[in-house]
């Protein structure tokens, strides 16, 4: 008997239990026909408590606002919606919170969850193309080798070389749409492929070497009479040469001087040699 009253007792308390969760969500699906749940969020833009006949109005002034983010290594680019020919798919976006609540119990089931609906986009798929081709274009350029010029002065200038970028326009095009495709816009990474040039400043200055020349003039003969010598006695002071030293930067290919540039001159003079003789001596 006992048993019996127990199991009434809890079937009661479990009717009671189902019928308030049954009421309780019937009367939170009527308040949800008007006003979104708490929980609702596009993204970042929360629906909650918001009335339905507002939410179209601010969540498409939202999205006004927002930015297609692309990022490459070196610069970031933000791209304003509709000026891009990207639009928010406002109906699409909001039918999905219209499917998710499917049957009554759904409103006490996910009430307490935090519930993230991705935005539809649609778009232009030529003005898309165009602006995301100009981008491309921006950052796209050859590789430059450095150069190596000889002025008319005899002067060597060093141009360095450039590095060079390359984006793919179809995979940048491709990865851009399925990032709308899948809700969001950014940030996206676009890959950026470097180029790197044949010859380099460093190639070029391994090429440069310094080199010195010289040159020695021989010193001239003077005579001189010494009158502290006798007739036909003499005695020589041997000069010195001079020297003149030229220095060249020299450039090289496969170690064969191709080319030189004279950078600098100097001259050490040297002196004569002088030979004394006697008074009344007789040159020969």
């Amino acid at each position: 008997m006992k048993s019996s009253l127990k199991m009434k007792v809890l079937v009661l308390i479990i009717s009671s239990i189902v019928f308030t969760l049954i009421c309780v969500s019937v009367i939170l699906a009527i308040r949800d026909n008007n006003i979104y749940p708490s929980n609702l969020n596009v993204n970042n833009f929360p629906l909650g408590n918001v009335q339905k006949n507002q939410v179209i109005e601010d969540l498409e002034g939202f999205y006004a606002q927002q930015k297609l983010i692309l990022v490459t290594p070196n610069r970031t680019v933000q791209l304003g919606l509709e000026d891009n020919g990207i639009y928010l798919d406002t109906k699409a976006t909001l039918d999905q919170i219209e499917d998710e609540r499917c049957f009554p119990l759904k409103n006490i089931i996910n009430r307490g969850a935090n519930k993230v609906i991705s935005p539809l986009f649609k778009w232009d798929d030529e003005l898309l193309n165009n602006i995301l081709s100009d981008f491309v274009n921006e950052i796209n350029r050859p590789a430059v080798d450095a150069q190596l010029i000889i002025s008319d002065y005899d002067y060597i200038q060093f141009v360095a070389h450039k590095i060079g970028y390359s984006i793919d326009l179809e995979q940048t095009i491709k990865k851009v749409e399925e990032s709308l495709a899948s809700g969001q816009l950014g940030p996206i990474e676009i890959f950026v492929k470097k180029l790197k040039p044949a010859v380099t400043l460093t190639d070029l200055q391994k090429n440069i070497t310094i080199l010195n020349e010289e040159t020695l003039i021989p010193p001239p003969t003077n005579t001189k009479i010494d009158e502290r010598l006798s007739a036909g006695e003499q005695k020589v002071v041997l000069g010195k040469d001079s020297k003149i030293v030229k220095q060249y930067q020299v450039i090289r290919e496969k170690g064969e001087i191709v080319d030189k540039v004279l950078v600098d001159e100097k001259l050490y003079p040297g002196y004569d040699t002088i030979i004394y003789i006697g008074t009344g001596t007789i040159n020969k």
